[in-house]
């Protein structure tokens, strides 16, 4: 190594070493106590295993040097099962694949969300990182190496908890020496604060690994245990049902945020509902997750404060977060499916009565149609004036008068002789036909004017 060499690249390197060193302590840790075709067949194994299981975590080319360090702690993990069980165990069953679930999801879980990236894109992780996580492996191996030769012990926790890997009793995790071993591995694990909750470290390695996933950090841990009521080993519990039911593991803070939200709104403050709610998640995520445990679980939050619509948009919420909500939405979606179903059926009878109208407005306005069209016909056949229509006189005998309207006429047409206008007309116009009448003198007979003459 150069002298010039900058002090960082000096480091990975370094770092880069310690870490294949681990691998190699946990491969040759292995080795020592088999033949050579035994070991070759455990390496064989192991990495076709540890394949798997990155491509079953989503990551299907991963860089082989962090691949071959989760390899040589999933061998050093196996080294327990003989050689038969080796070479008849596929590698994606058994412990083969579980311990290589778990190497994995400790490695991928301990890196960033761009390292992760990489990992997926099949870039090589750089050799600082290597060496943390072949750190965290190897120690990792070595508790569970320690924690074999101990005597395990559990009280009251339950058969799914307790068979997770290296999972073991309080008495040995509450010694001075498991305690100093637990402080080391969550340090390891990037959980320093844990340090500081002796409660925590009892449940051992299992447990810290479970918070690991979802990077838990003391705030959110307060949330659980404080706000919430849930005890430590609830807490796992809680994390652990989130992933089940397909939690993001980026987004477990948000979630117990949303929870903490709607558990206070929901309960407002009043003790009996906060044991009610807190009751109702722990009876859930120690159940199997099933149709029944959502509807008690369902049943025990609607029993909290009903009555108060102010609480309700909480209630919902809380079902939403543990994913409940789904009992309910089942039944609403039936019953909105059934209200599909009468408002088809009435919009079809109103369809039918819509045709059944307008075939009637059809009938009508083609009926109206044809009046039209006959009376349109009946007032082209209407005789004319000048047709000899009855009352109407016919060419020739329209200036002959007749009757009251002849005298009529003639009165018209003669003026009266006794007034001045008549006189003067009669001077000025020539009688059109006749002989001229003798002009003779008009006696008023309305009063005499002078002597009489006998």
């Amino acid at each position: 190594m150069s002298a010039s060499e900058p002090s960082a690249l000096r480091e990975d390197r370094g770092l880069a070493a310690y870490g294949t060193r681990s691998a190699a302590w946990m491969a040759e840790d292995t080795r020592r106590s088999m033949p050579e075709s035994e070991d070759t067949l455990r390496n064989l194994k192991s990495m076709q295993s540890v394949q798997l299981a990155f491509a079953a975590a989503g990551y299907p080319n991963p860089p082989s040097a962090l691949a071959n360090i989760v390899a040589a702690y999933v061998k050093a993990r196996t080294q327990g099962l003989t050689s038969s069980q080796i070479a008849s165990m596929a590698p994606g069953a058994g412990e083969l694949s579980a311990v290589a679930a778990s190497g994995v999801s400790m490695a991928m879980s301990n890196m960033t969300p761009e390292q992760r990236d990489n990992v997926k894109n099949g870039d090589d992780v750089k050799p600082a990182e290597l060496a943390r996580i072949g750190m965290l492996l190897a120690f990792n191996q070595a508790l569970t190496r320690n924690s074999s030769s101990q005597e395990s012990e559990t009280s009251g926790s339950s058969a799914a908890y307790d068979s997770l890997p290296m999972a073991q009793g309080p008495a040995y995790w509450n010694t001075p020496k498991g305690m100093a071993e637990m402080r080391a591995f969550a340090t390891t694990l990037g959980l320093g604060w844990t340090v500081s909750a002796p409660e925590l470290l009892r449940l051992g390695p299992a447990a810290i690994e479970t918070f690991a996933k979802v990077h838990m950090e003391k705030e959110t841990y307060e949330k659980l245990t404080k706000s919430i009521g849930l005890s430590a080993r609830d807490s796992v519990k809680e994390v652990e049902f989130y992933l089940r039911n397909g939690g993001d593991p980026e987004k477990h803070k948000e979630h117990v945020d949303s929870v903490k939200k709607n558990y206070e709104g929901l309960t407002q403050g009043d003790p009996a509902a906060k044991r009610e709610a807190t009751g109702a998640i722990k009876e859930l995520i120690e159940s199997d997750g099933g149709a029944a445990a959502k509807k008690r679980f369902n049943k025990r939050l609607d029993r909290i404060r009903p009555g108060h619509p102010e609480v309700e948009e909480f209630r919902r919420g809380m079902k939403k977060e543990f994913h409940t909500e789904q009992e309910e939405t089942l039944k609403l979606k039936k019953k909105a499916e059934s209200d599909v179903i009468a408002l088809e059926a009435a919009a079809a009878k109103s369809d039918a009565l819509v045709a059944e109208q307008r075939q009637i407005a059809e009938r009508v306005d083609a009926k109206a149609d044809s009046l039209a069209s006959l009376l349109a016909d009946v007032s082209l056949d209407k005789p004319k004036a000048d047709d000899g229509v009855i009352g109407k006189p016919s060419v020739g005998e329209e200036s002959k008068p007749t009757g009251a309207k002849q005298e009529s006429d003639s009165k018209k047409a003669a003026p009266d002789p006794a007034t001045p206008k008549a006189a003067e007309s009669a001077k000025t116009k020539p009688e059109e036909s006749g002989p001229a009448q003798p002009k003779t003198r008009t006696v008023s007979a309305s009063k005499p004017s002078g002597p009489v003459p006998a």
